[in-house]
């Protein structure tokens, strides 16, 4: 590659055989100044780049944490799947009314507003149907029962 006469000038590099129309102007900061600035320069180019590879090793454990893939529990995924399987096969067995409530509820993910709007009935019926077929899961679970405590999950939110 060749260089531009002034790159080479700014660099230091001078060739007294290069044409007068390419030689830089002789005014300008003085040959040590120049070279000061050049050393100066250069160093803050390192620095800089030494101190963005200290940062993105810094995050890198951090980036690398947040999007690998967590280990897949089988038996854990397994017990879940058998016991979501009981637990629709127990709302399938409550009374109808109470069916249709749970089954907007849990499995359509309505509110209670909407499930009220589309039944006919008050959100208040709704609230106690959804407290009746949690109770129902909880007492036929037993202490498999996949909710934990009450979470206030027939709430409207």
């Amino acid at each position: 590659m060749l260089w531009p006469a002034r790159t080479l000038w700014l660099w230091g590099i001078h060739d007294d055989s290069l044409s007068p129309a390419a030689r830089p102007p002789s005014t300008g900061p003085p040959q040590g100044q120049r070279r000061a600035w050049l050393r100066a320069t250069v160093a803050n180019i390192a620095v800089s780049g030494f101190r963005r590879e200290a940062a993105w090793r810094e995050r890198l454990p951090r980036i690398e944490a947040r999007y690998r893939k967590a280990p897949v529990d089988i038996p854990a995924l397994a017990f879940s799947s058998i016991v979501l399987e009981r637990c629709w096969q127990i709302i399938q067995d409550m009374p109808g009314r109470q069916h249709a409530v749970a089954s907007l509820r849990w499995q359509q993910g309505m509110k209670q507003a909407e499930i009220a709007a589309a039944l006919g009935m008050t959100e208040k019926t709704v609230s106690a149907h959804l407290s009746q077929a949690r109770q129902r899961l909880i007492a036929q679970l037993g202490r498999d029962y996949p909710f934990g405590s009450d979470d206030g999950e027939g709430s409207s939110s």
